[in-house]
Parts: C-alpha cells; structure tokens; sequence
C-alpha cells in the first residue's frame, strides 16, 4: 500500500484472498487487474488528508458480503458514509447508516446530528437515511427546538449561530419548532443573517429561511414598519408582496385572498400555515436593582437637579429585544 499525503491519492494492492471469506462473494468494483499480477487488484482513491483508514474500511467493504463498521466512531462513520457515497458503493452507505440508525437520538453528538442533516442529497436517497435524518432532527428539536428558550441562552445562540443554512431551514420549516412568537422566527433568521455577512450566497439563504415565515401570525404593525424597513426583507421581498403579507395578518382579508386566487398565497404557501407550538420559556422580565445603586441615583438627582436613568440589560422577549429602565426626575420616579 502506498499512501501520498500531500496529493491524498492512495493506491491499494487489494489481497481478495485476504479480505474474503469462504461465504462472501467475490466483486470487483473500480478495479482494474495488471497481467503480471493476476491474483492482485488496483484500487485508487482520492480523499481528504486524514482519511486514509476511513478509505481502507471502504476497500475492505467493496469485496464483503456485509461490511462490519460497528468499531467506528460516529465521526469515522459518516467520513465512511461520504465517501461511500462518492464512489458508488451503497452497501458501505447501508451499513454506516444502520450503525447510526441504532443509536437513540440523545446518543447522537451535536456535530453528527448537524453534518446529517447537512449531508448531499445523494448520500440522503440510499436505502434507511430517512430514518437516521429523523433521529438527527430530533436530536436538533431536543437542543434548539424552543426559540425563545434560545434566546436567553448563550451557548444554545451560538450552536444555532454556527447551524448551515440548510439545518436552519429544516428547523424553520418543522411544524414542532416552537416559537411564543412569529417574530421569534424573523428574529432567529435577523441574527442569523447578521453573522454570515462574509458568506457570498446569504441573500439566496435570507430568501429562503424568510419564505418560512408564516405570516398570518405576525402583526400589520409589525410587518408596516420593522420588516418594511429592514434591508435583509426588503432585499427578499418587493413592496407590493409585503403588502399582500400584511393582508395576511386580518382573518377577513386572508379569505379574501384565497378566494380570489392570490398568486401570492401560492407562492409563499408558509405564509397561511398553521400557528406553530408555544414556546415552553416563561415570558418574564427581571431586573434587580440593588438599594445602594438607587441611593446613588437619587443622590446624583438631588446634587445636580437633572433626570438620571438606569436600565437592565436587554433580553430578547418574542422576537423583540426589550429592557427595564428607572428614571428619576424632578417629582417623580418612573418605570417603562
């Protein structure tokens, strides 16, 4: 065996005498013989640095009956499961997923249930994917299905920060997402889009992830005035089309709409789904102010005979980041 690291291409003499039992049958897939070798095949791969032992348990799969990959690491096996997928061995693929498959979804690690949910859509058509996806975006529910219990979290914001736009779809889309709001939903794609600027394609990903919005929920309000002046939603939608979504919002005008046949409405079928699952998260704002800082307040009130303010740190509560603030002026203390 010769291994190249630097140009990744392996090449393999394959012993079949070696890695076939009595009972398994002998294949030949992309191999090619060399006459002064007859008993020996050439196998040559091209892989990511690192994989070179993910590529051996390929090879040794092509020529078994049933690839044994059950002494893999759940990282090993969706490598195992990618290139499988690569070069056309579905029998490899089968057997990684069902290894996978066997594992309950709180057994599956963040990152593996991510990269299943991101893997190619030629890897997701083989045989039992479906099941092991499931497993993933039940895994992805488990941990960043609750919006709102996102949003006070540091570590849950930055796991759904670091999602690929194709996980964060999938989430959005899925009828057990919970939200205490639908403007939970554009606040998630807001941040999200925020910290993907340097990502060339986020436009196409904004228009995407907003199409899931359901707009029947939201306020006119809130569609008049945030989302019509938001550069991100005006870049995705036409000013006419969030006209039409702020129709949406009133139960006579959206019968209206469906009626008459909107296009719209046809378009963007999200925009009339069903009302998504409440949020579990307490919708309550706290704030502490200690006594010894109030003293300082009014003492600086009273020395300089100017209003002085104080605020809480701003939480985001249904899609919107609010805070508490104290002021104290000349007659009066007030809270808003």
């Amino acid at each position: 065996m010769h291994c190249d690291n630097q140009s990744a291409l392996l090449v393999y003499l394959v012993q079949l005498t070696t890695w076939a039992s009595k009972d398994d049958a002998v294949s030949t897939p992309g191999t090619r013989s060399k006459e002064h070798r007859p008993s020996k095949h050439i196998v040559e791969l091209t892989v990511p640095p690192g994989q070179s032992d993910i590529a051996v348990c390929l090879v040794k799969g092509m020529y078994k009956r049933q690839p044994d990959c059950s002494d893999l690491s759940q990282e090993q096996l969706l490598q195992l499961l990618l290139l499988a997928d690569k070069f056309g061995v579905p029998k490899v693929q089968v057997a990684a997923t069902e290894v996978l498959k066997a594992l309950a979804p709180d057994q599956l690690e963040w990152q593996t249930a991510i990269a299943i949910l991101d893997i190619p859509d030629s890897c997701a058509e083989q045989e039992g994917f479906k099941d092991l996806r499931d497993r993933a975006m039940a895994r992805l529910l488990q941990r960043l299905g609750d919006l709102d219990r996102v949003w006070v979290d540091e570590q849950l914001q930055q796991q759904l920060l670091a999602l690929p736009h194709a996980v964060l779809l999938q989430l959005l889309q899925h009828d057990d997402t919970r939200a205490a709001s639908e403007a939970t939903i554009v606040y998630t794609i807001q941040e999200w889009f925020m910290s993907k600027q340097e990502d060339p394609c986020i436009f196409n990903y904004a228009v995407q992830l907003l199409q899931q919005v359901r707009m029947r929920h939201l306020s006119q309000l809130y569609i008049n005035t945030f989302m019509m002046r938001h550069d991100m939603v005006r870049a995705c939608y036409s000013p006419e089309e969030l006209g039409i979504a702020s129709m949406c919002t009133n139960a006579d005008m959206l019968a209206s709409l469906q009626q008459g046949a909107c296009p719209e409405l046809t378009k963007y079928p999200a925009w009339t789904a069903a009302k998504r699952p409440a949020s579990t998260q307490q919708q309550v704002l706290e704030w502490e102010l200690p006594m010894s800082k109030f003293k300082k307040l009014v003492c600086s009130h009273l020395d300089n005979r100017a209003p002085v303010h104080s605020s809480s740190q701003p939480v985001v509560l249904q899609g919107r980041k609010v805070k508490l603030q104290v002021t104290i002026g000349k007659y009066s203390i007030a809270a808003g």
